[in-house]
């Protein structure tokens, strides 16, 4: 993802079924940490992509600070303890 024209961040994400995604990599450069580029992906281009469920298994403990703001609960996948945000 680029932003003001400068590589910020880039997610890799996994297609479970048509409307449910497994993101592998969520990763975004310290100068571009102000949550602008996870609310994008998050509420606006996995909606318009009519992704309603995204997966990803927990990091450290910033990250997982991260997730919670950008609105994912704590969940399990595939045995596996997870967090999950649902779009309406």
């Amino acid at each position: 993802m680029l932003r003001n024209s400068v590589p910020a961040g880039l997610v890799c994400a996994k297609n479970i079924d048509s409307n449910t995604v497994f993101v592998n990599l969520d990763y975004v450069i310290p100068g571009y940490r102000d949550f602008k580029i996870g609310k994008y992906v998050y509420r606006k281009f996995f909606r318009e992509n009519i992704i309603r469920k995204i997966f990803t298994y927990p990091g450290n403990k910033t990250h997982n600070k991260y997730l919670r703001k950008m609105g994912f609960q704590k969940t399990t996948f595939n045995s596996q303890e997870a967090f999950l945000l649902e779009l309406s």
